[in-house]
């Protein structure tokens, strides 16, 4: 949806995707959620935010509904 909206390219988000992976694969007691899933997200909402899409206080909003349950995926 991003992409097709014209507000990122992949390679963007992929190349943050590879530092964030990167640097946490090298940080000492990792998992796989701290190595994939934890710089993924970081990268991800690291997008959003730069390319205007939502702003800090809107996506802290949206994760705290999604973490109780007050959104779902159906939503917008």
């Amino acid at each position: 949806m991003l992409e097709d909206g014209g507000r990122y390219r992949w390679e963007g988000l992929r190349d943050r995707l590879i530092t964030r992976i990167t640097l946490a694969a090298n940080l000492p007691e990792t998992t796989e959620t701290s190595v994939y899933y934890e710089p993924g997200l970081a990268a991800l909402e690291r997008l959003v935010i730069e390319t205007g899409c939502l702003n800090t206080k809107e996506l802290d909003r949206r994760t705290a509904e999604y973490a109780t349950g007050q959104r779902t995926d159906a939503e917008e």
